[in-house]
């Protein structure tokens, strides 16, 4: 069916979790509510997804469509310059957002701190943020699309693919992606 589920521990304030399926925006969830549709399609999966999402308030359960965009190279106007997913959305796939923004949030404030012009700060900021904010938004992507695949055998091959890639190179590869360091771009830059 094309359906992930993810949990995030969050202290003690509990669990917070998300759930991805293939199916059109408006499904209608029947009489049952979205809780009980999740319940049934997850009631086979491991725990604590199945009881992390029965102790789960149906009230607090937002359903809502995930849309993506291709990559903009203006996120400012005059005095006024976006960040975060309100420059560059990204799909949840990586879990990137909030790290996204906060390396604009850096970005921004030396691209500021070196220049008299805000408009010009801003436009320097777009400019080195852009190759990375459009590099983590694709392959946000392109992991979500893999991840919501149906057909059996490329479901079984990217199983086999993560398996064999999940050892020390990968998680090597993966600690270098989110490593980036937005005070490491050249000050000369800014």
């Amino acid at each position: 069916m094309g359906l992930r589920v993810g949990l995030v521990p969050i202290g003690r304030r509990g669990t917070a979790w998300w759930c991805t399926a293939n199916e059109a925006e408006l499904a209608n969830d029947g009489p049952e509510g979205a809780k009980s549709k999740l319940l049934r399609w997850l009631e086979n999966w491991h725990q604590p997804i199945p009881d992390v999402i029965g102790a789960t308030d149906p009230t607090a359960i937002i359903k809502t469509g995930i849309y993506d965009r291709r990559a903009v190279k203006q996120w400012s106007k005059e005095c006024c310059t976006l960040l975060g997913d309100a420059a560059h959305p990204t799909t949840p796939n990586m879990g990137q957002g909030g790290c996204m923004a906060i390396e604009d949030a850096a970005m921004l404030a030396r691209c500021l701190s070196n220049s008299s012009d805000p408009a010009m700060a801003f436009r320097v900021y777009e400019r080195l943020r852009y190759a990375r904010t459009t590099k983590v938004t694709r392959i946000s992507r392109h992991y979500g699309m893999i991840g919501q695949w149906k057909n059996p055998g490329a479901v079984w091959f990217r199983n086999a693919l993560l398996r064999l890639g999940s050892g020390k190179a990968a998680t090597r590869g993966y600690v270098n992606f989110v490593s980036y360091d937005p005070y490491e771009v050249s000050p000369h830059e800014c």
